[in-house]
């Protein structure tokens, strides 16, 4: 036999055991690789109160609908009438004003005085018209609103309150006021 230098020494008994490769993954549901694992079901009763939390969210918006509609739809028709009003009355139209009064408003003033009037006050309020408030009220039956103005006239403001009270289903200028300072929205 001969020597050679070459060959490894031998090793020596290892006290630590031999490495044993693990057993391979086994998944312990039925499912591929490349399937997703399987979503947690939410319980039924978080599912139900969901339900109902949403259910009430949504009733929530259409109350407020219903109101803005109602509200809107409210004080539209005094509004419209109350603008024709102040209209007429800018353009100096005595017989379009006169119409859209109460019976008591012509009770009180002839066609003529209305005229007059009208001639005398449509050059303190000739310009552009703003809205400032509105008002309605319901009372033992009786509906009444206040429609007020702020108009700037002649480098002057003038403030305007129109009240008028729903006679059936129309409304109808019961009255009107000019200031030269803010008149409160009341009805009375």
């Amino acid at each position: 036999m001969q020597n050679d230098d070459n060959a490894p020494a031998p090793t020596p008994p290892s006290i630590y055991p031999e490495p044993v490769a693990p057993a391979p993954y086994v998944p312990t549901t039925p499912q591929t690789l490349n399937e997703p694992a399987p979503k947690k079901k939410a319980p039924k009763a978080l599912k139900i109160i969901l339900g109902i939390i949403g259910t009430l969210i949504l009733l929530g918006g259409v109350l407020v609908a219903v109101l803005f509609y109602v509200i809107t739809q409210a004080t539209a028709a005094p509004l419209k009438v109350s603008n024709a009003f102040v209209d007429a009355v800018q353009g100096g139209d005595s017989v379009a004003a006169y119409a859209l009064t109460t019976d008591n408003f012509q009770k009180a003033a002839s066609p003529e005085r209305i005229a007059t009037l009208v001639e005398s006050t449509k050059a303190q309020i000739k310009g552009e018209e703003k809205v400032t408030g509105q008002s309605i009220k319901t009372e033992n039956g009786t509906s009444s609103a206040a429609v007020t103005y702020l108009v700037t006239a002649q480098n002057k403001d003038v403030y305007m309150r129109v009240i008028l009270k729903k006679d059936g289903d129309t409304w109808k200028v019961n009255t009107f006021k000019l200031d030269d300072e803010p008149i409160e929205t009341t009805t009375e």
